[in-house]
Parts: structure tokens; C-alpha cells; sequence
């Protein structure tokens, strides 16, 4: 018969068994990482409905990144993409005060990484159809769909992206993404990113 061992971890289904429970020491290693990020403002007031209460937008950005990791040791070797939109905000609780990237949704397109992120730590992620980076150099390209539907595409013409430990800033002239509910989206903003 099955028993909750309190010195163990767990992921469901729970009666498979437990296992150790990772410390602080613990290390997630991605071998391989390309991202691609970019930034640029919004209304403030209708952004700010997508921030809770007890946190503050620090300025109307949205920062919105594209991110495909490969080699990866948890993963046994595998990989994934994702498409992250997060805000700079500030929390203001009665003890503690932090400010950073406050993240409103990430796509992914693999299980794995989306029930670890979103069941044990509270990211608010959903799976999304997540094309690996296109290169046709010095150009970068890629999509992101749900059901067929194209709700992101990313052209970096003439970029030089870094790869590993560099961290690669694109600012395209004029982002754009398809409205999920045209709250936060500028009017203008059409099907694709550029």
C-alpha cells in the first residue's frame, strides 16, 4: 500500500513514489541557449490591469523574449522553446519590497517543462507550437501558434546573435504582436512582429 514518505518529493501521480527533494545546491544545467529579447512601451493604464494587487508597474514596458534551449541534463539530453511577456514591476509588501521582471505568460512547447514551472513553482505557463530559430545568415526567424493560429513571428534581419553564456538584446524597429484581447497591444499592431 502506498504511504506519503514526509522526507521525499512529489509530482503526480504521487503514488508512482517520491523522490529526494533538491537543495539549494542543486544545479539545472542547459548546454546550449539562444534568446532573442526585446522591449518596448505600451499604455500605461491598460497594462497595469494585468499587474495584482500589491505590485506597481515600474515603467509601461513590456519586455518579450524568445528563448530555445537545447542540450539539456533534465531533460536527458532534449530541449525546448518558449515565448516569455513579462513587465517591470515593483512588490510592495508590509515586509519585503523586490523589484524585477513580473512575468504575465510563457508559452512552451514541451509538457515537461511547463508542469515543473507552473505545478512546483507557480510560473503562469501554457503550451504554445514553438518553431526552433531559423538562420539564414545574418538573419533569424521564427513563430509561435496556438491551434494554428500565429500569434508571434520574430525576423531579426541582420543581427549578430550570441549564443551560451552572452545574452543577445534585439530591438526591432517596430514590434508587433496580434492583440490576445487588444488591452495591451498598441491598436496598430498587426498579425506579426515585424
Amino acid at each position: 500500500m502506498f504511504r506519503f514518505d514526509e522526507s521525499k518529493c512529489y509530482r503526480m501521480p504521487a503514488h508512482f513514489g517520491g523522490f529526494d527533494c533538491p537543495g539549494p545546491e542543486a544545479a539545472l544545467y542547459y548546454r546550449d541557449a539562444v534568446s532573442i529579447t526585446f522591449a518596448y512601451t505600451t499604455d500605461e493604464n491598460q497594462l497595469a490591469n494585468y499587474v495584482p494587487e500589491g505590485f506597481e508597474l515600474v515603467r509601461p514596458e513590456l519586455n518579450i523574449s524568445y528563448s530555445q534551449f537545447r542540450e539539456i541534463d533534465w531533460m536527458a539530453g532534449g530541449g525546448y522553446n518558449l515565448v516569455q511577456v513579462s513587465v517591470p514591476a515593483r512588490y510592495n509588501g508590509k515586509r519585503d519590497q523586490l523589484e524585477g521582471q513580473f512575468i504575465l505568460v510563457v508559452w512552451e512547447n514541451k509538457t515537461w517543462p511547463i508542469l515543473g514551472g507552473r505545478e512546483e513553482t507557480g510560473i503562469p505557463k501554457i503550451y504554445a507550437d514553438i518553431e526552433d530559430l531559423h538562420i539564414i545568415q545574418p538573419n533569424y526567424y521564427t513563430t509561435a501558434s496556438m491551434k494554428v493560429i500565429h500569434f508571434c513571428a520574430w525576423k531579426c534581419l541582420g543581427q549578430s546573435l550570441w549564443t551560451g553564456k552572452h545574452w543577445h538584446r534585439c530591438r526591432p524597429p517596430q514590434p508587433r504582436l496580434m492583440p490576445l484581447d487588444g488591452a495591451i497591444f498598441p491598436e496598430s499592431a498587426a498579425q506579426e512582429l515585424i
